[in-house]
């Protein structure tokens, strides 16, 4: 499907709603910019500690793969 024909049914089926859920939900998504976004200070301090558990080689981060294939070794047991 092409973006314009998405943005068209996208579009047509927000006009026949009348869930204002959905309209504010929509309302929000459309009104975010990322240059906006801010994180809490407890986020951001969460984040510092992590970096340094990980740069004191406390912790290990894995790809999705990695992830992936030991979920899947462990569904096989």
């Amino acid at each position: 499907m092409k973006k314009a024909q998405q943005k068209i049914e996208i579009a047509q089926r927000l006009f026949l709603t009348e869930d204002e859920h959905i309209l504010k939900e929509v309302s929000y998504l459309l009104s975010q910019d990322e240059k906006d976004y801010e994180l809490s200070e407890e986020i951001k301090e969460e984040l510092d500690e992590l970096r340094q558990l990980r740069k004191a080689g406390k912790t290990k981060s894995y790809t999705v793969a990695e992830v992936r294939k030991y979920a899947l070794s462990k569904i096989k047991k």
